[in-house]
């Protein structure tokens, strides 16, 4: 193994897993660390260079993989994902009963109000990753504990935590339209306020950091993450993909009482078909990101995608309308934080999401708006325009995700 690999591999700190891995001489700095046994083949440095790169736990127990407390914050994680992406996800209801309900108000000033939602969630995402790096405030361990608990199997037990968000996106908008109905609007908002406390207690019960990882305290990696340049490109390719990939969910259930001429208390179904299906596609895509790589999966997925933004508009009728939605997926969003940890130290996977969450944030804010504005201008609700749009900045994304790959492998071949 050369000496920049080892003094890589043994301090875990002054090089991400990737930074050696990228470059014009990407097969003279991992030569060193090829087996001997066997002929080299082209896609053997860079193999060598990521399987060799592996995170040293030092005196740290490795990650179990599984068992009781892994579980229990993987529960913990799911609770959390109902409450903020199961709630956001959801948003496609309100956007419709807004602008059904309230006078003179346009699909741009009501997409607002959902893209921040969105927004806030990841906004605190460049202090709080950092947060949960060094050990400091305990909300902030959701994601940094479910990284703790998971190796080898941590793409599915990212897709499991994702499922909160699909329950929650399944079943909010059957509750929301319920209720306005039952009990008017002001006690539907009541009743999911409390609804989301009863979820959010249970997550705070479950999640646990593993290990005391105040002994990790550190500068902030600001630079360094800057510096790397297959996060960057990810980070990119995340950040663009915020411009599309959800503008779908907020218009689907105005799209079929506008276009279809389906009334409101079927409408909205739709949305819940394409959470209630992501469950599949989030286990599914997390137990084959484990197999084949999580930037691979997501890249792939989300051209599918990608595909479906751009049709959905020319469906005609309200099963077309169905099994679009259903096929949407929700892979990108269940495999978000997944290639981060393979993109730099464990000390800096906290920091690495969160510098990701605060750029998604600022791209995430102006998504529906931007679609919004097209509708309100386009004369008479040009869905294919919105479509087009969305599914155009998807696969623009998805070039950025390819560029990323491409950075830490050397090539166009391999597992990332």
């Amino acid at each position: 193994m050369s000496t920049g690999v080892q003094s890589a591999v043994e301090d875990g700190t002054s090089k991400s897993n990737v930074d050696l891995a990228i470059g014009n001489d990407t097969a003279t700095v991992v030569a060193g660390a090829l087996d001997e046994k066997g002929p080299r083949t082209k896609e053997q440095p860079t193999h060598a260079a990521l399987e060799s790169l592996k995170p040293d736990f030092g005196a740290v127990e490795p990650p179990p993989d599984g068992g009781l407390r892994a579980w229990l914050v993987v529960t913990g994680v799911f609770c959390a994902g109902f409450c903020t992406f199961g709630f956001a996800n959801a948003f496609g209801v309100f956007q419709a009963y807004y602008a059904k309900t309230i006078p003179g108000v346009t699909q741009f000033s009501i997409a607002w109000i959902g893209s921040l939602q969105y927004s806030l969630i990841f906004l605190p995402g460049l202090v709080a990753g950092h947060l949960s790096d060094i050990g400091y405030l305990r909300p902030m361990l959701i994601i940094a504990s479910a990284i703790m608990y998971f190796l080898k199997k941590r793409a599915t037990a990212y897709g499991c935590t994702a499922l909160g968000s699909s329950l929650g996106g399944t079943l909010l908008p059957i509750v929301l339209r319920k209720l306005i109905a039952a009990v008017g609007f002001k006690w539907t908002i009541r009743i999911l306020g409390f609804i989301i406390m009863v979820f959010l207690g249970i997550m705070l019960l479950c999640v646990r950091p593993r290990t005391n990882i105040r002994n990790h305290r550190g500068k902030f990696p600001l630079a360094e993450l800057i510096k790397n340049r297959t996060m960057m490109l990810y980070i990119a390719a995340v950040s663009i993909m915020w411009l599309g990939i959800y503008n779908p969910l907020t218009y689907f259930d105005v799209y079929a009482q506008e276009k279809l001429g389906i009334p409101s208390n079927r409408s909205y179904y739709v949305i819940v078909t394409a959470n209630a299906v992501s469950i599949v596609g989030r286990i599914g895509c997390g137990i084959l990101a484990d197999k084949l790589g999580p930037v691979n999966v997501q890249t792939a997925f989300c051209a599918g995608a990608a595909v479906l933004t751009i049709a959905w508009p020319y469906t005609r009728g309200f099963g077309s309308f169905e099994v679009v939605a259903a096929f949407y997926g929700g892979v990108f969003v269940s495999l978000l934080p997944a290639p981060s940890s393979n993109m730099v130290p464990p000390n800096q996977i906290g920091a690495s999401i969160g510098l990701a969450g605060t750029c998604m944030a600022l791209f995430a804010v102006f998504s529906a708006p931007i679609a919004g504005q097209i509708l309100d201008t386009s004369g008479g609700m040009n869905f294919t325009a919105v479509g087009g749009y969305s599914g155009a900045m998807v696969l623009f994304a998805c070039c950025f995700n390819l560029a990323s790959r491409y950075s830490a492998l050397g090539g166009w071949r391999g597992k990332f």
